[in-house]
């Protein structure tokens, strides 16, 4: 009974995803369709036809609608950037020792004979750094597409373009 229970849930799955409608298109995407324009019939009995000629010494290039027309796609971008940076910073510091009632203060023992090592012993204090930087820095790029487009025509304007 479970294995029967789990075809049925199965099936039903199924049956339930063909309920699925398909998504909407945008209609900017839809396909272009030339317009038909019924050919002038003009009867005028005579072999030439105006508009239908051709000449044995012109090449083959599109003019007409329903000609092909092989587009060419070429592009081609480069970029280049380069960078440099030097940072330098010196920083000095000096504390002045303090007088306090008059007197500045010694770090001797008192009652120890001062040692040489020992003079000189204040709060006085220095202190320097120095920090530097340089660094440099460059990135390339470049892009290319090519590809191909055959399109028909669709329409002739007055001043020559297709379309």
């Amino acid at each position: 009974m479970n294995k029967g229970l789990t075809g049925l849930m199965i099936l039903a799955a199924i049956l339930m995803s063909g309920c699925n409608t398909a998504p909407k298109r945008d209609p900017m995407f839809a396909p272009v369709r030339p317009v038909y324009t019924k050919p002038q019939v003009v009867n005028n009995g005579a072999i030439y036809q105006a508009g239908q000629e051709r000449t044995w010494f012109e090449d083959m290039r599109a003019r007409r609608v329903g000609d092909l027309i092989t587009v060419k796609l070429v592009e081609r971008t480069e970029g280049s950037k380069e960078a440099n940076s030097e940072i330098k910073k010196t920083q000095d510091l000096s504390i002045t020792n303090p007088t306090i009632l008059g007197s500045t203060p010694q770090f001797n023992v008192p009652g120890i004979v001062p040692l040489a090592s020992n003079n000189g012993n204040t709060l006085a204090s220095t202190l320097g750094s120095t920090s530097s930087f340089k660094g440099e820095g460059d990135a390339d790029q470049s892009n290319e597409l090519s590809g191909s487009v055959t399109v028909t025509v669709i329409e002739v304007l007055p001043n020559g373009y297709l379309v």
